[in-house]
C-alpha cells in the first residue's frame, strides 16, 4: 500500500500543483502558491511533532561505522551529476563536453555505488536480500507507471501539433 501510494505521488503531485498554480496565477498574485505550499509544509511540520507516536529505538542509535557513509556519497554524487547531465543536455547543448563528462562520470559512481553496496558495505543503506521478487515486481510498475505518465505528458504538452489545442 505505501509503495502504491508513494508511485501515485510524483503524478498526482504533478496535476494537483498544476490546477492550484493556475488558480492562484488567475485569482491572485502566482508567487502565493509558493507562499501557501510553504505554510501547509509548516503546518504539516508542526503537527507532525504532536501526531506522529514515537518510534521505539532498538539497539540504541546507529554508530559511525554502522552508517554507509561511502554509499551515501557514491549514491547520491552520482545521482546529482546523471540527473543534472540529463537535465542540462537539452538546454546548454548537446554538444558541451562537461555534459558528457557529468554524464560519465555520473554513470560510473553509480555503478560504483551497486557493486560497494553488493560486495564491500558492512551495513548496506538497502540490503540486496530487500530485493524480492515481490518488491521487483512493485518497483517494475512503479517505474513503468511514472514512464508512462512522463510520456503522456511529453506528448500532449510538447508534441502535440498546435493546431489540435486551437481546435478546443
Amino acid at each position: 500500500m505505501v509503495l502504491s501510494i508513494f508511485g501515485a505521488a510524483a503524478p498526482g503531485g504533478f496535476v494537483l500543483g498544476a490546477v492550484f498554480s493556475g488558480i492562484f496565477a488567475q485569482l491572485v498574485w502566482w508567487p502565493w502558491a509558493y507562499w501557501l505550499l510553504g505554510i501547509v509544509l509548516a503546518a504539516v511540520g508542526v503537527l507532525a511533532i504532536f501526531i506522529i507516536p514515537a518510534m521505539p529505538v532498538f539497539g540504541g542509535r546507529p554508530k559511525v561505522e554502522e552508517l554507509d557513509l561511502v554509499g551515501t556519497v557514491l549514491g547520491v554524487t552520482g545521482l546529482v551529476m546523471f540527473n543534472f547531465a540529463w537535465n542540462e543536455g537539452p538546454t546548454a547543448g548537446w554538444g558541451k563536453v562537461y555534459v558528457y563528462v557529468l554524464l560519465v562520470v555520473g554513470t560510473i559512481l553509480l555503478l560504483s555505488f551497486v557493486l560497494w553496496e553488493v560486495y564491500k558495505a558492512e551495513h548496506p543503506l538497502l540490503p540486496v536480500a530487500a530485493f524480492t521478487r515481490d518488491t521487483n515486481l512493485v518497483f517494475g510498475c512503479i517505474a513503468a507507471g511514472w514512464a508512462s505518465f512522463g510520456i503522456w505528458i511529453f506528448y500532449f504538452w510538447s508534441v502535440r501539433p498546435k493546431a489540435n489545442i486551437d481546435a478546443r
